[in-house]
């Protein structure tokens, strides 16, 4: 029973480890993390109360936001945070000078999440310094702050244009690219180094432009100079400067890594780019100075080369300028790169020149943790092939299901989406290439957790 006991922790604390961080979003020093349990966490420089832990105090490591755990989407502007909840409202906090908080105010800042009026309908939101646009489930795009379209400061959101299919938005705060529902982009704002991808070099253009005449783009990223895009397929266009030592400047989208396609995530700013390949690999380029590049150097590379060997990379953010940091499929997190003011959320502020994890932190807000062993059936056991789950009725959104091995090894990880009052619904899992042996099954939602041994023939 004891060796069995310990077998069970071990586990158990790989699992953590494994359910750990779902999205993260990066501003100029600090970073903004939201874990599967719906909690969402902070660290780095927390001069403006950017960190939302009501205080200005740096850190180094991660610290939670509130206790609330019900939140559904992070984003960070240069030097603050924004968050929505499942309920469709929106918080922010940090630096406000112009009032890019949307709280009807312009003070300096706020160190703790304060909410953007009283609206629950919103989908997605995107800051830069200074501004602010945020989409409705409506379709409906909004601003607020020092944005373009307006003669001051809006100190709370204004809906610009009357349309209501927008999809996404992707603010520098210098230039800002919008994608529609119908795979349509477009662009407004400075344009010297043709980052507005119009074919044209300008200062600046403020009323809308569409770039190209493709309707299938997928993905957009902004950055002081630069814009990046991807359309259906994966492949990448870049239009704007460049600086990835090869000086490359472009006033209309081009393809410049014709033989690397099929992207299926990208990050990048003035000097680096990085992407994650549909096939999980992990792929970076441009300066180096810090390490950011995780190649245990200050070697450069000017075109994409693949950053280790591994395959099971989920989405990689890039910093502002010198870090980088990327989330695996198991949900662990790893950083590397500048650390001056603890930014890399490793418990120290030392630069690293590889990539380092970012330990999952306990939740303030999961002390007792309750069995859910009566609401969910697992079964064949001892099992052959195909293992299957019966969810029963815990109406819960999202649930975590893991398996590992008895070294605490992670061999399955699988978030579904659980449809809420449905009865008996049930899932399988293929055990077919699993060694034969004793293995354990670890099933979490906000609920509760089961936790069950499994034998494999």
């Amino acid at each position: 029973m004891k060796y069995i006991l310990i077998l069970i922790i071990l586990c158990t604390s790989n699992f953590v480890k494994a359910q750990c961080w779902s999205d993260l979003s990066v501003g100029r020093s600090h970073v903004l993390a939201l874990k599967s349990d719906g909690s969402i966490w902070t660290w780095g420089e927390n001069r403006y109360g950017q960190l939302g832990i009501g205080n200005t105090i740096d850190q180094n490591k991660p610290v939670q936001v509130g206790s609330d755990k019900d939140w559904k989407s992070i984003e960070t502007g240069s030097d603050n945070c924004f968050a929505i909840k499942n309920d469709g409202s929106l918080w922010a906090w940090g630096y406000n000078s112009a009032g890019e908080l949307g709280i009807e105010s312009m003070s300096t800042y706020k160190n703790k999440p304060i909410q953007v009026g009283l609206d629950k309908d919103w989908e997605f939101v995107s800051s830069g310094s200074g501004s602010t646009f945020g989409i409705k489930k409506d379709g409906t795009l909004w601003g607020w702050g020092a944005i373009f379209f307006a003669t001051s400061n809006q100190l709370k959101p204004i809906q610009f244009e009357s349309e209501n299919n927008w999809k996404s938005v992707s603010n520098c705060s210098e230039h800002i690219l919008f994608l529609k529902n119908n795979g349509t982009l477009w662009s407004i704002g400075k344009n010297y180094y043709g980052q507005l991808g119009i074919g044209i070099y300008s200062n600046g253009v403020y009323t809308l432009s569409q770039i190209g005449f493709n309707d299938d783009w997928e993905f957009v990223h902004s950055s002081p100079g630069v814009s990046f895009g991807l359309v259906a397929g994966g492949a990448l266009w870049i239009w704007g400067r460049f600086n990835n030592n090869q000086n490359s400047q472009w006033n209309m989208p081009v393809d410049p890594y014709a033989n690397k396609h099929y992207w299926n995530n990208i990050t990048a700013n003035t000097f680096n780019f990085f992407g994650v390949r549909n096939d999980g690999s992990l792929w970076g380029c441009g300066n180096n100075d810090y390490g950011q590049l995780a190649n245990g150097s200050k070697d450069i590379y000017n075109d994409p080369t693949q950053i280790g060997s591994e395959n099971n990379w989920k989405k990689v953010v890039v910093g502002t300028y010198g870090n980088s940091y990327v989330i695996k499929k198991d949900g662990s997190l790893w950083a590397c790169g500048l650390n001056d003011l603890g930014q890399l959320g490793i418990g120290s502020n030392t630069n690293v020149f590889a990539f380092t994890e970012v330990s999952c932190p306990s939740s303030t807000a999961n002390k007792n943790i309750k069995s859910i062993d009566s609401e969910i059936t697992i079964y064949p056991n001892p099992v052959h092939n195909l293992l299957r789950i019966d969810l029963g009725q815990s109406n819960t959104e999202l649930i975590d299901i893991s398996i590992c091995d008895l070294n605490g090894k992670s061999i399955y990880y699988e978030v579904i989406k659980k449809q809420v009052n449905t009865k008996n619904q049930q899932m399988s899992i293929d055990l077919t290439s699993l060694n034969s042996g004793l293995c354990y099954i670890k099933v979490n939602s906000n609920k509760g957790i089961l936790i069950h041994k499994i034998i494999k023939n």
